[in-house]
């Protein structure tokens, strides 16, 4: 039913904006800056080297800073629902190593770890202030980007604005629903008299409160970059970024993973989403910079060279917090107790650590790219090496027990009854708050005194590649790329009580092929990639006793086949793609915490098939839409999951639309309306043999834009969720969304 109403939404969107322009007799091809509004036709860093996409054997889902503008977009999260089988699992948590937040590409978790093509992890979520176009790389990308940073799925790169031989500034303000208030300038100068040489600085503030009882986020963002073009031949550019950004944790609901499922749907659990058991005075900090220089050199009219050394930093400080539910758990514990007895609905414990965390990176890459004829064909050659070191440092907390959360259940009278015994149990104070159903005291002395040490230790990573890349031009119809790396891993761990290290080296290939039965129209393409992961820390157990130590990375092959369309000058393109990859040696864990260990013989399988299409048909009218479709199956492995669909897999069916229509004449002429819409079907957030399955409901959600533009004036407003759906994502958790909500916002450039 949902996506029959999405459908007819396309529908009656699509109808208004022919009407419009067959009233106005405006049919007339359409203009540069409209036809590739969302449209990214050429990049540098998809393949690393200019290939159109259409010369790509591999599939990418770009995003536009054109078209987050138009959406009145304040967070990367939110661009995100554009990136064509993309679903957000985990917001940001903001905690060290892994703090940024987790999606879902083609059934695997990825994070968004490049920037510019080059390393790049924070703890936070990144701000869009300095967003050019954020590209989605589908499928095992380890032979151009490694294993580091990449998934099995693909990969997330941000490409920040660049400065440009203009003299511009853009200033705006955006307010709204939740006390949103958000401040950003982008300014651009140059600084030649030839224009050459530039300067640009982005800079944002935000400052908003969360839809629920608590909750807050705010954040300080700088970004200034210089252009300096010392001649035709050599030229520098300069990109840095400065962030320092505060906020609660959002609220995730942890599934007891260990037990029986008792409710198998959010409705049945009888939650609040309005609820978010915190409080504004545990908080997490996330400070974050970003140094990257490139150099780029032209050797003659056949070579050129890039040269890019990147380095960050990010911190996470503060107080971070998850519930975990422990129904079960808690009926065993306090049997010998109190008497056999069940919980009217569920408990949740909350556990609180002290982070103090630091993650460090350096990359050096070194790109060679040639241009040049074998005989009569056209090729395209890459050379590389890089060197990658990262490092993160933490002092943080153990974690400690800082009240119950009861959810549900037909009143709260025993779960008042059974705090004392609970906080007896686990050792924290008493606070009960006013609806008597959170025993927690939820301020940073309640947490420092369930705080009991620190565990100080290191892991560093340094990794060695070396890469070469070709793209033959068989005929003017015909491409051929072939493709290998290889890597050497040396990941080093070490704290008070345990030291172990391990190398690796590895060889990833990739082929490609693509033909052009009609040029620069039509694409077939295939695709055979490789993927690897990073080292993971695994332990052996004997007597209770773990032996730490490295596990060899996890391996997957995809095969890919589809067709790219490119057509009408522009006005119409799109991929469809069919893809199966498989990951081999995943690790599984025999036995117990007493007595086990671990083999790397799990298998697992996601194939599906993705559509994503571009429309611009007419003057002033863009549409982008997308479909995805993703089987996933653990074939070996850990007897609790294999057979079933892995949790990060998310659902089974996405989809995504937004489109909208600007009027080009007459008295309306610059006002504009737009529409979209995203759609994600039921999944197990948690799915188990032995718990059991716990789903989240499927969803359909729509937003709404209407704007007034002149050449240095903008004026919009935004509503998101527009039906007010109630709707959840997760892996292995319950993550409440925001409801309905609106902004307001004004531009004005000169």
């Amino acid at each position: 039913m949902k996506t029959q109403i999405l459908l007819c939404a396309v529908m009656l969107f699509s109808i208004a904006g022919f009407a419009q322009e067959i009233q106005t007799d405006s049919l007339k091809a359409v203009e540069i800056n409209n036809k590739y509004k969302y449209r990214r036709e050429k990049s540098t860093t998809v393949s690393k080297m200019p290939l159109k996409d259409l010369e790509n054997s591999q599939v990418v889902s770009s995003i536009t800073s054109g078209l987050l503008k138009e959406q009145v977009n304040i967070s990367f999260d939110d661009a995100l629902n554009n990136a064509t089988g993309v679903t957000k699992l985990w917001e940001s948590t903001g905690r060290g190593g892994d703090g940024g937040g987790y999606f879902g590409s083609r059934g695997f978790s990825v994070q968004p770890g490049l920037k510019n093509g080059l390393p790049n992890v924070g703890n936070g979520t990144p701000d869009p202030a300095n967003i050019e176009t954020i590209e989605v790389i589908k499928g095992p990308s380890g032979t151009l980007y490694g294993g580091a940073l990449t998934s099995h799925g693909g990969l997330i790169n941000i490409n920040t604005k660049q400065p440009f031989g203009e003299t511009k500034t853009d200033i705006s303000y955006t307010f709204g629903s939740f006390n949103t208030h958000r401040a950003t300038i982008d300014h651009n100068q140059t600084l030649s008299l030839d224009k050459k040489t530039a300067f640009r600085i982005n800079a944002a503030y935000t400052n908003k409160e969360n839809f629920q009882d608590y909750g807050f986020s705010k954040s300080f963002f700088i970004a200034p970059s210089l252009l300096w073009t010392i001649n035709d031949k050599l030229s520098f550019v300069v990109n840095a970024e400065f962030m320092d950004s505060e906020g609660t944790n959002p609220t995730m609901l942890f599934m007891d993973r260990d037990s029986p499922v008792r409710a198998n749907t959010v409705e049945k659990t009888g939650y609040d989403n309005k609820r978010s058991y915190t409080s504004n005075d545990l908080t997490l900090e996330n400070p974050y910079y970003n140094l990257q220089a490139t150099a780029n050199y032209t050797i003659n009219n056949h070579w050129t060279s890039k040269t890019s050394f990147s380095n960050y930093t990010s911190y996470s400080k503060g107080y971070y917090t998850y519930l975990y539910e422990g129904t079960s758990l808690i009926e065993k514990t306090l049997a010998p107790l109190i008497g056999p007895f069940t919980v009217d609905g569920a408990i949740y414990a909350r556990s609180v650590s002290k982070m103090d965390s630091k993650n460090k990176g350096l990359d050096i890459q070194q790109n060679f790219l040639g241009d040049f004829k074998i005989g009569d064909l056209n090729n395209k050659l890459l050379v590389g090496a890089d060197y990658y070191h990262e490092n993160i440092e933490t002092d943080n907390s153990s974690y400690g027990n800082q009240g119950f959360v009861h959810v549900g259940g037909s009143s709260n009278a025993q779960f008042q009854a059974l705090v004392p015994y609970l906080h007896t149990a686990y050792g924290s104070p008493i606070k009960m708050n006013e609806q008597g159903d959170d025993s927690g005291d939820l301020t940073p002395k309640g947490a420092d005194q369930v705080i009991t040490f620190s565990t100080p230790d290191n892991a560093s990573l340094d990794n060695y590649s070396f890469y070469v890349s070709d793209v033959l031009n068989v005929t003017d119809n015909l491409f051929l790329n072939a493709a290998v790396r290889y890597d050497v891993y040396e990941s080093k761990y070490s704290s008070a009580s345990n030291s172990f290290s391990k190398d690796f080296s590895n060889w990833s290939p990739k082929f490609g092929i693509i033909f052009q039965p009609i040029k620069e129209q039509i694409s077939i393409f295939a695709n055979y990639q490789n993927g690897f992961g990073r080292p993971q820390q695994i332990a052996d157990y004997v007597a209770g006793v773990a032996n730490n130590y490295y596990a060899k990375p996890e391996q997957s092959i995809q095969y890919e086949g589809g067709v790219k369309l490119d057509f009408f000058k522009g006005k119409l393109s799109g991929t469809l793609s069919y893809f199966d990859i498989t990951v081999n040696d995943k690790t599984i864990f025999i036995g117990d915490y007493t007595n086990g260990h671990n083999d790397q013989n799990g298998k697992q399988r996601n194939k599906g098939f993705e559509a994503q299409f571009l429309l611009a048909p007419l003057k002033g009218w863009n549409v982008t839409a997308g479909y995805s479709y993703i089987d996933s199956k653990l074939l070996e492995g850990d007897a609790v999951f294999v057979g079933l669909r892995p949790e990060s897999a998310g659902p089974y069916n996405n989809a995504n639309l937004w489109t909208s229509y600007k009027f080009t004449e007459n008295f309306i002429k610059g006002f504009g309306l737009g529409l979209g819409a995203n759609y994600g079907g039921e999944y197990a957030t948690l799915n188990r043999n032995f718990t059991g399955q716990f789903y989240l409901p499927e969803y359909l959600v729509f937003g709404a834009t209407a704007f007034y533009e002149t050449s240095n004036f903008r004026i919009a407003v935004k509503a998101d969720n527009l039906t007010n759906e109630e709707y959840y994502r997760g892996w292995s958790t319950i993550n409440p969304q925001t409801p309905r909500s609106f902004l307001g916002s004004v531009s004005y450039k000169f």
